[in-house]
């Protein structure tokens, strides 16, 4: 008599060996795609800001186009309390390194340090 094919020790290794490839293979794509998803974010960020200035034409224009638009934009920073433009002294006092990588929705889950 012949040993049967298969038993459930080999078919649960088959099956943990499986979800843990998958799994690797899933996270290394999630890391290796996050560069482009923040760029992403940060083009669709300056696009709502065009659009909300009238400079964007959803037809015609580009993420390049974008891009270059963008520059022209000087980015300021107002201190809500105080009604006043913060400095780039300030800003480096208020843990904000630069004023053009700046989070609103990211700041306003920090406790506020006043």
């Amino acid at each position: 008599m012949s040993k049967p094919k298969s038993n459930n020790a080999k078919t649960i290794s088959v099956a943990l060996t499986l979800c843990l490839v998958c799994s690797v293979l899933v996270s290394a794509v999630a890391v290796g795609l996050k560069p482009a998803q923040v760029e992403n974010a940060r083009l669709d960020r300056n696009k709502n800001i065009l659009v909300a200035a009238d400079m964007y034409d959803a037809e015609s224009d580009t993420a390049d186009d974008v891009a270059e638009r963008f520059k022209d934009f000087e980015v300021k920073i107002i201190d809500l309390n105080e009604g006043t433009y913060l400095d780039d002294d300030a800003l480096k006092t208020a843990g904000i390194p630069d004023r053009n990588a700046y989070d609103a929705s990211q700041a306003t889950k920090k406790p506020s340090s006043k």
